[in-house]
């Protein structure tokens, strides 16, 4: 027998893929692909039942990026404020890579100003759907996918730890763990 749902009216009535819900104070924000001409939506609630659609939280993205492509954002906490990790594709490349913005306030703005991509395995078919975490003892850490199925190969499950502010791979020459096949 399946669980009888709250509520069989939606939320949000429009196109909100991949969301990404996160919880500070009281308030909730739950983030979203593309759609349209936004980057990555942003809507808030105190209820989980209304929300309120705040529009855009990446309005600019990095030179080495192109439009139309950004993809699962995932949102953390950090001592410095918040880190919005996201894929996006590497215009030169024509593949996903995932990239990292920054903001004080978890509605945004949030601002990318990486010259490069954070994580880009192209060599792999690129990079996507980034979900940070933070272990039981408070080491932050990012597990993401390899596009392989992108170039016809089967996809890996990756993840490093972070740095404490969340922004750098602890591993500074970019080295990653695999951790499990698709």
């Amino acid at each position: 027998m399946r669980p009888t749902p709250r509520s069989s009216v939606p939320v949000f009535d429009g196109d909100f893929p991949d969301p990404f819900v996160l919880r500070s104070g009281d308030r909730y924000f739950v983030y979203g692909t593309q759609t349209g001409g936004l980057n990555v939506q942003v809507m808030e609630s105190a209820d989980l039942e209304r929300w309120e659609h705040r529009g855009e939280a990446l309005p600019d993205l990095p030179a080495w990026a192109e439009r139309g492509r950004t993809w699962s954002p995932a949102v953390l906490r950090r001592h410095n404020g918040w880190v919005l990790y996201y894929a996006v594709r590497h215009r030169s490349a024509g593949r996903q890579a995932i990239s990292m913005a920054t903001a004080a306030d978890p509605a945004g703005p949030f601002s990318d100003r990486s010259e490069e991509p954070l994580i880009f395995q192209e060599e792999r078919g690129g990079s996507i759907d980034p979900s940070p975490f933070v272990d039981v003892d408070g080491t932050a850490h990012l597990l993401w996918k390899s596009d392989d199925n992108a170039i016809g190969a089967t996809p890996s499950l990756w993840g490093t730890p972070l740095q404490p502010d969340g922004l750098i791979l602890f591993d500074c020459a970019g080295r990653a763990s695999r951790l499990a096949a698709s």
